[in-house]
């Protein structure tokens, strides 16, 4: 299986509950950086007012229960994309 760079998805104005404060990043790509390069980062919030980050740990934080309104913080789910059937020969990838 080959996987590449996870890409993020943002949802604005909306963080969610339960994530750590990291300092740091000082805009929103560090942030998502930082969540990439951090073991068991699922997302981020980065709030662009105040310039700070917050990690999410937790894919139960994910749930749109958990997502809040602030004008000020934009969150960003990640996405890994892995593939198998790379190999030559092998037909297709197939997303898994």
């Amino acid at each position: 299986m080959l996987c590449r760079v996870p890409s993020s998805y943002p949802v604005p104005n909306m963080p969610s509950q339960g994530a750590v404060q990291h300092d740091g990043p000082t805009n929103a790509q560090s942030c998502i950086h930082l969540c990439v390069i951090t073991g068991g980062c699922v997302a981020v919030d980065y709030n662009f007012a105040w310039t700070v980050c917050w990690l999410h740990m937790d894919a139960a934080n994910l749930d749109p229960d958990k997502l809040v309104y602030s004008s000020i913080v934009d969150h960003y789910q990640l996405y890994k994309h892995c593939y198998e059937g790379l190999k030559k020969g092998m037909g297709r990838p197939t997303l898994v």
